[in-house]
């Protein structure tokens, strides 16, 4: 996974920008 604020974030399309925060929804839920 990317890390957020690089380089390639902005590069990234729409759907890839939302897929990835949908992962760190489900990490962040997870650890909880």
């Amino acid at each position: 996974m990317l890390e957020r604020g690089g380089p390639d974030a902005s590069e990234l399309p729409q759907k890839e920008k939302q897929s990835e925060k949908v992962l760190l929804f489900r990490l962040f839920f997870n650890a909880v």
